[in-house]
């Protein structure tokens, strides 16, 4: 999602660090953040390209899971900031941040994963927004 990207075979070249990104960190791409991107609109972005892609409803998801390193400010959630996507209809979606070093994302699609396969699922679905700026790139998906 970030506008800012190059190569990470590119980056390795230009570093004289070569299979560090591409192979040690399986990396196809480095990215990173506008002054006017960050977490959330990226996060956004990436929510509401899905809903559309897929065709999925407002109403029929039933479940939203957030996981990111970055914080939006720590007074306001980044799935409270996702939620205006499902406001347009009667929505009653469930769901938390997950904050966290690395398993944060891990976390949040896995509580999506339980939800779905437990008693409470009702056949709606279950989102896992995954969204970092950090200083090793930035991404959304």
């Amino acid at each position: 999602m970030p506008r800012h990207c190059m190569s990470a075979a590119a980056l390795e070249a230009h570093g004289g660090c070569s299979i560090q990104y591409t192979h040690g960190l399986l990396m196809e791409r480095y990215t990173a953040c506008g002054e006017d991107e960050d977490p959330v609109s990226m996060a956004l972005t990436a929510m509401r390209r899905l809903m559309r892609r897929r065709c999925v409803r407002p109403n029929e998801i039933g479940k939203l899971q957030v996981g990111s390193e970055s914080l939006l400010d720590r007074s306001k959630s980044m799935k409270t900031e996702l939620m205006m996507l499902l406001e347009s209809e009667s929505s009653d979606a469930e769901g938390v941040d997950h904050d966290g070093a690395g398993s944060s994302g891990m976390s949040a699609l896995r509580d999506c994963v339980d939800w779905a396969q437990g008693e409470s699922w009702d056949g709606r679905w279950a989102i896992s927004v995954c969204s970092d700026a950090i200083i090793a790139g930035a991404a959304a998906v």
